[in-house]
């Protein structure tokens, strides 16, 4: 740990930021690592800093985490000192939970992250094709292979057409981006055109089989 905190304070000796900001284990202020805390407070204090530290539970800042650690935040003298917020999220089981959002749960968190990819397509087809050649190997009669094949070429063009309807929004938000940074006085002066992007004939034509 000792080893660690020379180097960083090497970094901070030779950038000379305006403020640094360290985490480590919540154990950082325990008594196995008082040589190490106390070397980091003089470190600090030589280099010109004011710092503030203190052990927060993650939860109650808005991360989907219950993790405790050690935060330092560190100014130059100059800038005066750190100050910690409060917290905005707290466990809801407890009492004092009044005027705090609950703790943000995984769910919350990437719940939204599931939507349709290219390479899902492509697997569906890839299995619409493979059934429909194992139904004709199983001479199998057409009213056969249709009532077989139907679900999965169905869900093959749902997903061909949420796709498409993605990209389709995708584009229309990177134009409007790209307006916004265009009417900034700040912002260079950029032309970009958007090709519409279309579903591939041969997509829709294996969906149609």
């Amino acid at each position: 740990m000792l080893h660690t905190l020379i180097n960083y304070f090497l970094a901070i000796k030779t950038f000379k930021p305006k403020a640094f900001f360290f985490e480590n284990v919540h154990g950082f202020v325990f008594k196995p690592h008082k040589a190490a805390m106390e070397y980091f407070e003089k470190e600090s204090k030589k280099l010109g800093y004011n710092i503030s530290y203190k052990v927060i539970n993650c939860a109650d800042f808005g991360v989907p985490q219950i993790r405790q650690r050690f935060i330092c935040v560190g100014f130059r003298k100059d800038l005066g000192k750190f100050i910690f917020p409060n917290p905005t999220h707290s466990n809801q089981d407890k009492d004092d939970n009044l005027f705090f959002l609950p703790w943000v749960t995984c769910k919350d968190a990437i719940c939204d992250f599931d939507y349709p990819l290219k390479e899902d397509k492509d697997k569906k087809e890839e299995a619409l094709k493979g059934l429909k050649e194992q139904l004709a190997n199983e001479n199998a009669t057409s009213e056969e292979i249709n009532l077989k094949v139907e679900p999965l070429n169905t869900a093959a063009m749902k997903l061909g057409e949420m796709m498409y309807k993605e990209s389709q929004e995708q584009a229309t938000a990177d134009g409007a981006n790209g307006d916004n940074k265009n009417n900034s006085e700040e912002a260079d002066v950029v032309d970009a055109d958007f090709e519409e992007v279309k579903p591939n004939e041969n997509d829709e034509k294996t969906a149609d089989k």
